[in-house]
């Protein structure tokens, strides 16, 4: 089955990638932005690309997910010789060198067009190097790309949006095409969004649309020409897929778009973000560390909390109660293995954790110290483990 490359160029531009050599009155359709959208002057993370080639210049789509390095189509920045993609069957050549690439974040591409060969207008950063994922050269499942920039885009300009390399596109999930559609002579493209969108089939989902491999998903519709290598942004503003083709004709390229599934290609992201970090000299984003979109939380402050079970308290700690009353239940930490107790707790030998210190006991002290039996008769007669399988298994462990 045949679908069509979203990659486009005004009327007297050069088609960057997957270029067609048909008239212009048969890619009339190819000449529109994503349909029904809106400009968006918000999603400035969507970033516009100019690539020159040996024909000038062709307009692309893209993603700031680090300062220095954005996100896009594979055949956006490689020469491909035809608009028709023909999948198992169509291996990308060599991608431009990084030096012919240009992005910008400014809401159109402005492209003057005197003399012929076109010169970009306004504010652009120029790329340093491509990066291509080293498995897989066919379009269809691995349409992916990675420019560095030769210079940091300031947060003054915009913030980088984050990759979702945790979570692939899966059928129903929400999402907002962003793209810069070409929108007329001289006029490279406007970035312009629409919402409402949703996954309509994952990989393993898509049943017997065997033109969607393991690595992408099947969107709806809305992406048109230019809008190659646009993200799909999900709720919370994060970039889980990359515009790759879509439709078998020009009647229908706007419709049924594929996207490559940006988890799928999470080690070579985080590779590449990590090295990029290195070139541009800033602390890598917390996602390329982690492996995650956000940051790990900091462990929550347990001990003393209320509980009814220790299912309540997690980890090493326990639902324990000091007067055998439920409602007095706290959860309280293991003192096994020589861990000590935090301050203001002591360890109770008997149960191995750590329980409140009596306010009115002479002495005190923290540590895994063990009050004298009768002290402990006395002051605390109750203290019953809410849970006791579970310290039990501890103390077998330890």
């Amino acid at each position: 089955m045949r679908f069509l490359c979203l990659l486009t160029s005004s009327a007297v531009l050069f088609l960057g990638a997957c270029a067609e050599d048909k008239p212009r009155a048969q890619l009339a359709r190819t000449l529109s932005p994503i349909e029904n959208g809106q400009f968006d002057f918000e999603n400035t993370a969507a970033i516009g690309m100019a690539i020159r080639g040996e024909r000038g210049l062709g307009n692309c789509s893209g993603t700031l997910i680090a300062p220095n390095l954005v996100l896009t189509a594979r055949h956006c920045v490689s020469p491909t010789a035809s608009a028709f993609v023909d999948c198992g069957n169509q291996p990308f050549p060599e991608p431009f060198d990084g030096a012919d690439v240009f992005v910008t974040t400014e809401a159109e591409i402005m492209i003057d067009v005197m003399g012929g060969t076109g010169q970009l207008v306004g504010s652009w950063f120029q790329g340093d190097q491509v990066f291509v994922p080293e498995v897989g050269n066919d379009i269809c499942g691995f349409d992916m790309a990675l420019v560095r920039l030769t210079a940091n885009v300031p947060e003054s300009i915009t913030l980088p949006a984050e990759p979702r390399i945790d979570q692939p596109g899966r059928m129903g999930d929400g999402y907002t095409a962003v793209g810069y559609g070409s929108i007329g002579f001289a006029r490279g493209g406007a970035r312009k969004r629409l919402g409402g969108l949703s996954v309509v089939c994952g990989a393993e989902e898509c049943g017997l649309l065997d033109v969607i491999t393991e690595n992408e998903w099947l969107g709806m519709d809305g992406v048109c020409g230019g809008d190659s290598g646009g993200p799909a942004l999900d709720p919370e503003g994060r970039v889980f897929g990359v515009v790759s083709r879509g439709g078998q004709d020009e009647m229908s390229l706007c419709l049924s778009p594929v996207y490559t599934d940006v988890a799928s290609f999470k080690d070579f992201i985080v590779r590449t973000a990590l090295d990029a970090a290195v070139a541009g000299g800033y602390e890598p984003p917390p996602w390329a560390g982690t492996g995650a979109v956000t940051p790990p939380a900091d462990p929550p402050d347990i001990q003393g909390q209320p509980c009814t079970s220790s299912d309540d308290c997690g980890g090493d700690f326990s639902c324990v109660t000091p007067t055998g009353e439920s409602s007095d239940a706290i959860c309280s930490a293991s003192c096994t293995g020589g861990a000590t107790c935090a301050e203001g707790f002591s360890c109770a030998a008997e149960l191995q954790v750590c329980f409140p210190e009596d306010p009115n006991a002479d002495g005190g002290g923290g540590g895994c110290s063990v009050r004298g039996a009768s002290e402990d008769a006395v002051r605390w007669p109750g203290w019953l483990l809410l849970a006791g399988a579970a310290i039990a298994r501890r103390r077998r462990k330890a």
